[in-house]
């Protein structure tokens, strides 16, 4: 990947997640794996003014869900072999990895096709 196209993909995800959740300074909740989508979703996240709540995947569904209620994170990206590791909170959830069985849910890779050309609200 070229330090364009890494700009470029991370500044339409920053626009997406300013979509998702207009009010800036709210937090993002990442839990993933170390993936091209996970670091992609992390500098998207400070891009767009947001704030980075790591959610550690090995860390059992207890602990996620603490943190989670404490954090109260606005928007949710998780692999999908995390989305067993903590309980749903109804705010938009996406799938960081590009598995085709995202079970529906919008994938980091969608969101950045999506906004491509778009950049973040400063």
């Amino acid at each position: 990947m070229t330090f364009g196209a890494l700009a470029s993909s991370v500044e339409a995800l920053a626009a997406e997640l300013q979509r998702l959740d207009p009010a800036p300074g709210s937090r993002v909740g990442i839990c993933a794996k170390n993936t091209r989508e996970h670091l992609l979703a992390l500098l998207a996240t400070y891009a767009a003014g947001k704030v980075w709540v790591p959610l550690n995947p090995r860390n059992g569904r207890a602990e996620l869900d603490a943190m989670i209620a404490v954090a109260r994170p606005a928007v949710m990206i998780a692999d999908e072999s995390c989305l067993d590791r903590f309980t749903p909170t109804g705010v938009p959830l996406v799938i960081a990895t590009s598995d085709p069985r995202s079970h529906g849910l919008p994938t980091v890779r969608e969101l950045i096709e999506a906004q491509r050309g778009n950049r973040p609200r400063l």
